[in-house]
This record gives structure tokens, C-alpha cells and sequence, in this order.
């Protein structure tokens, strides 16, 4: 009776309540005969995991929806009738669970499991459409931006019928609709979008999609050139990660664009491995207390380690200037991954070979970038760098290979409306040799001489005469102006 009332309370949105009967519950439940002892357990265990989605749990999240799933399993329907229609519900906060921790394959999957055990008409209910919308979701950032996309169109199209198009039942369609336009860089579309977004958002008692919200935000600042605003977006989406450190993906999302923000206004290097090692410790506590969970061998978790993502990429595009030879590796386990992060990835490549000189490899690594790129008009990963050598490599590929004009005149012809991406770039007056390529990779990094020879294996000596090299190729007298006009140079991401 406790354990219903648990469920009740939760229904209502009294979650202390709920939370509160749950744990008067447990320890009665196993004076109970099978099969009440199974039910009462799975009632505990979905309490929990929607309590924890109101934490921002992902964890918690996960483990609770897959205990309830597992003793769901072994319930005849006339064992649990109350829980006849609701099967698929576990499964969904599985699949919640796993999107929030980075693992949106298994998200998808999970979800799908849900529909195939309630084959409901499409959408008959918000309950329906909350699970659609999260489908969508999830799609969408797994890489199969097609599908996500049509899906949440149907969503919201279907909510329009039903009289409530933007609700929190929507929420994640319109964070899906938002994400597609931030992909494809449709900075008009993007802006029709937010006002739906922001008000299914206010509605929405998650976390996640707050904090995918004010991600969004950012873009749309940068879209419009308002770098300060960005900063604040960026800055508001940390704080809500701080206060719900559980949403590991979203937290990995934010640490890309804030490394990313550190390297594009000029910040040593240092600010940006400062960053990362911050995002690492974090890393850290997560996976300890994955294996804790693990551990108690209640239930059976996804490994702890996240599928490659935004993240990824951008550790690989710290190591451009000083280490490129590097970049391939650090970048693999996302090449593969549909979707924007394997464009990344290979974008990424491309600019890693060509910092190394090896032309062909650099239009070999652009044209997969392309393939993938190209069906869903993903363009997005091709003006992110803000680099004048990726659209140089795009000019290059147009007009070697040809394949997939169409779009790469597309990204071109944005490149060309964008007055920061058109300046003329200053030149040396005279090119740098490969090892002062080298030598000025290092600088960013705040390294003394001493270090920077150690690390080339060479003298102090032959660092000072290359940096002498390069202060006169460059016209500058300072290290800190070696850096400012190396990066207007393109020879620093």
C-alpha cells in the first residue's frame, strides 16, 4: 500500500511525499509473497527513477529503470494488471538514463524497446507524446538527424491538433527542431524556433532540457555575432551542471564549447587544458560511482565510458598547432559516428593533414567529411573552426574532386556572407619553415625555451634562433604577438 501510494503521490507532482513513502516502503516489501513482492519493488523503483529525473540523475535514472524493467519481465500480465499499459515506462527512463549519460545509441534503442512493448496508435496521449519527443531527441543526437527531425515534426504537428503544440510534453522535439537548425546553420530558422523551445522548456520539470536550452542560446548568440551573450548562455548552462552534476552528456557538450570559447578569444592554451582537467575530475567521480553501482550487481549497466562526442573532437583540435600528427588517432573512436560528430571528426583530420603538408590525405579526409555531411545538409562542422585553411581545403576539394558541389557552394556562400570569415588574412613576409611551424605551436602553451627544446629534443639555443626567425618573418617583437598573429595566420586553431 505504501508503494502505491509512492506512485500516487509522484503522479500528483508530490515528490517529497513520494520519495518519503518509497523509503517506508522497502523495508517492508520482502515480508511480501511473490508476485506482490515483485510489484511493489517495480512501483518503488519507477518512483525512483522519476525522482531522479527531476534531479538530473542520470545514474540513478538508469539503474532504478532498468530494476523495474527486469521485474517487470518476469510478471505474467495477470500478475501486475495495473501494470498492463504502462510496460514500455521503465524502458523509456532506461533510455532517458542512457541519453543523459552520453550513451544515445543505447538511448534510442531503449526507447524503441518501449513502443514495440506499448504499441499505442502513434501519439493518442502526452504520455505518447513525451515519448516521441524524446525519441526524437535522442535521434537527433546519435547522428540520425533525418529520422529525429521527421519525428519531431510529427510531434509537434500531432500536439497542434490536440490543442497544445508547446507543452512539456514537447519539450524535447522543440530542443530537437532547434538542434537540426544549429546543425545545418539556419541562424533564421534557429531563431523561429527558441520562443517554442523556451516556453516548452519553462514547462518541462528536467534538467537536461534546460541546460540544452541554454547551450541553444549560445549558438544563436554567436549566430548574431554577440560573443558577450554567448558567454552568459555558457555560464548559465554551467551553473545548472553544477547544481545536477549527474547530467553527464550535457556536461561534456559544455566543456566543448567552453574550451572552445578559450581557445577562439585568444586565451593561453593553458586556459583550455585548465578547463578539461576540471572536466576530468568530473569524469572521474562519474565512473567511480558507475562502478559502485555496477558493483552491487543489481542491475546490468552500460559501460561507463560515454560514446565519443563534441568532446572528443575537441581534444583532438587542441593538439592542430603543436602536435597534428596526433590529431588522427585522438579523433578515431568518433570518425565513425554518424551525425555531426563524425563530420567533426573527419573535418578535424582534414585539417590536422593539411597542417602537415600532406595535401592529398587533407582532400581524402574533406571528402569523407562531405559524404557525411552532405545528405543531411550538415554545415555546421565546416564553419565551426572559424579556420580560413578548412574553407581553403574546401575550395581545393571543389575544385580537384567535385563531389557534392551543390553543398560545398552552400557552405561556401555562408562562408562569403560572413564579414569575420571574408577579411583578408595578413601574410609573412617570408613562409615559416616546418620546425618554426612547430616551435610556434608550442607558444600558446605558456612553455619556457628550456621546455619547448625538451620536448623537441633540441637546444635552447636553436628554439631562440627559430623564435628570432620567426619574430622578423612576422614583424613582431613579442611572444604574445607571435601568438595573436599566428592564429590570424591560421598557423593556431
Amino acid at each position: 500500500m505504501l508503494a502505491l501510494r509512492a506512485v500516487e503521490a509522484q503522479c500528483r507532482g508530490h515528490h517529497a511525499a513520494a520519495s518519503e513513502l518509497a523509503a517506508r516502503a522497502e523495508p517492508l516489501i520482502d515480508a511480501l509473497p511473490e508476485p506482490r513482492r515483485s510489484i511493489a519493488l517495480v512501483n518503488i523503483h519507477v518512483v525512483r527513477a522519476m525522482i531522479a529525473r527531476l534531479q538530473g540523475d542520470a545514474l540513478q535514472v538508469t539503474r532504478s529503470g532498468l530494476l523495474a524493467t527486469h521485474l517487470l519481465a518476469g510478471l505474467e500480465p495477470d500478475d501486475a494488471p495495473g501494470w498492463c499499459a504502462y510496460r514500455g515506462l521503465p524502458h523509456t527512463l532506461v533510455g532517458i538514463g542512457h541519453l543523459w549519460s552520453g550513451h544515445p545509441t543505447a538511448a534510442v534503442t531503449s526507447l524503441q524497446e518501449s513502443r514495440d512493448i506499448d504499441p499505442a496508435s502513434p501519439f493518442t496521449d502526452y504520455a505518447q507524446l513525451s515519448h516521441g519527443s524524446h525519441t526524437a531527441l535522442a535521434l537527433v543526437i546519435q547522428g540520425s538527424q533525418d529520422e529525429g527531425l521527421a519525428l519531431a515534426r510529427r510531434i509537434v504537428t500531432v500536439a497542434q491538433e490536440m490543442g497544445r503544440p508547446v507543452t512539456a510534453h514537447t519539450a524535447q522535439a522543440w530542443i530537437a527542431l532547434a538542434v537540426v537548425a544549429q546543425l545545418r546553420h539556419t541562424p533564421d530558422e534557429l531563431e523561429s524556433i527558441l520562443p517554442s523551445a523556451e516556453r516548452a522548456v519553462a514547462e518541462a520539470t528536467d534538467p537536461f532540457t534546460r541546460v540544452c536550452l541554454h547551450l541553444l542560446r549560445f549558438v544563436s548568440a554567436l549566430f548574431r555575432g554577440e560573443r558577450p551573450a554567448a558567454v552568459r548562455e555558457l555560464a548559465r548552462a554551467r551553473a545548472l551542471l553544477t547544481e545536477h552534476p549527474g547530467l553527464v552528456y550535457a556536461s561534456r557538450l559544455c566543456t566543448a564549447l567552453e574550451v572552445r570559447m578559450a581557445a577562439e578569444g585568444g586565451d593561453p592554451l593553458d586556459s583550455a587544458q585548465r578547463l578539461l582537467a576540471e572536466h576530468d575530475d568530473r569524469e572521474h567521480a562519474w565512473r567511480q560511482a558507475w562502478a559502485e553501482a555496477e558493483a552491487s550487481g543489481d542491475a546490468r549497466l552500460p559501460a561507463a565510458t560515454t560514446e565519443a562526442d563534441a568532446l572528443t573532437i575537441m581534444r583532438g583540435r587542441l593538439l592542430l598547432a603543436s602536435d597534428p600528427q596526433q590529431v588522427r588517432d585522438v579523433v578515431a573512436p568518433a570518425s565513425a559516428l554518424p551525425g555531426m560528430v563524425g563530420v567533426l571528426a573527419w573535418v578535424a583530420i582534414a585539417q590536422a593533414e593539411d597542417q602537415m603538408r600532406h595535401d592529398s590525405l587533407a582532400l581524402e579526409a574533406m571528402g569523407i567529411a562531405l559524404e557525411r555531411a552532405a545528405p543531411g545538409r550538415i554545415s555546421a562542422p565546416f564553419l565551426v573552426s572559424r579556420s580560413g585553411r578548412v574553407v581553403e581545403i574546401l575550395r581545393r576539394h571543389l575544385e580537384l574532386v567535385g563531389t557534392h558541389a551543390a553543398f560545398v557552394e552552400e557552405v561556401l556562400s555562408v562562408v562569403d556572407r560572413a564579414p569575420t570569415a571574408t577579411r583578408e588574412k595578413p601574410r609573412a613576409a617570408e613562409p615559416l619553415t616546418d620546425r618554426e611551424r612547430v616551435v610556434v605551436g608550442y607558444l600558446p602553451t605558456m612553455r619556457s625555451n628550456a621546455e619547448i627544446a625538451e620536448a623537441l629534443q633540441i637546444s635552447v639555443n636553436t628554439v631562440k634562433q627559430h623564435l628570432k626567425s620567426v619574430h622578423r618573418k612576422l614583424g613582431v617583437s613579442s611572444r604574445r604577438e607571435v601568438v595573436r598573429v599566428a592564429r590570424d595566420l591560421d598557423l593556431l586553431p
